[in-house]
């Protein structure tokens, strides 16, 4: 499996040149954050028709910010997949269920603001109850949390928290309990 994944700061603007690239891609999974997209934005404008184009976009968050924000995730047809709205939570995040060929992946793209304590307690709740419930163990999370005052460590292929404020220790915990390895490649 080849994942992307990026935070653009707005694509409205670059919507031919990230088309244009997709025709060259070797990705089977896109992910993106800060799409600043809305619904005059059509996903065949962004993608050609070898992926299948998910989309939250902050028109339809709950979000404190009525511009910006915005999560995408683009996966190759040949993987069968499916939106879980009953898992988004009222943070700027989006879950897929993914079919590889010998196992089920559940994969979340999400974007957390800087500074909406709101918004980042909804998602840390929300990725407790997603994990407790799902009937699979295999999890792909990515995204942009703004989270600058967790310190990670390398150790191995993995990152682990060396420090970080009270804001994070939720996030720290939730992972911890859930087996939740974090990588930065």
């Amino acid at each position: 499996m080849f994942v992307y994944y990026q935070n653009v700061r707005g694509l409205r603007t670059k919507t031919q040149q990230l088309y244009t690239q997709t025709l060259d891609l070797h990705y089977d999974i896109v992910c993106l954050t800060e799409t600043y997209l809305n619904s005059s934005v059509l996903n065949g404008e962004l993608f050609n028709a070898n992926y299948t184009v998910y989309r939250r976009d902050r028109e339809s968050c709950a979000s404190l910010k009525s511009d910006g924000g915005g999560v995408l995730l683009a996966i190759r047809n040949n993987f069968l997949s499916s939106a879980l709205p009953e898992y988004q939570s009222d943070a700027e995040d989006l879950w897929i269920s993914v079919n590889f060929p010998n196992e089920r992946f559940l994969i979340c793209v999400v974007y957390l603001p800087p500074g909406d304590d709101a918004a980042y307690q909804c998602f840390v709740s929300n990725l407790s109850s997603v994990a407790d419930r799902a009937n699979t163990d295999n999890f792909l999370i990515l995204g942009d949390f703004n989270r600058p005052n967790i310190t990670w460590i390398r150790k191995g292929n993995t990152l682990e928290p060396l420090s970080y404020d009270n804001k994070s220790i939720d996030f720290i915990d939730t992972c911890s309990s859930h087996s939740v390895t974090i990588t930065n490649r």
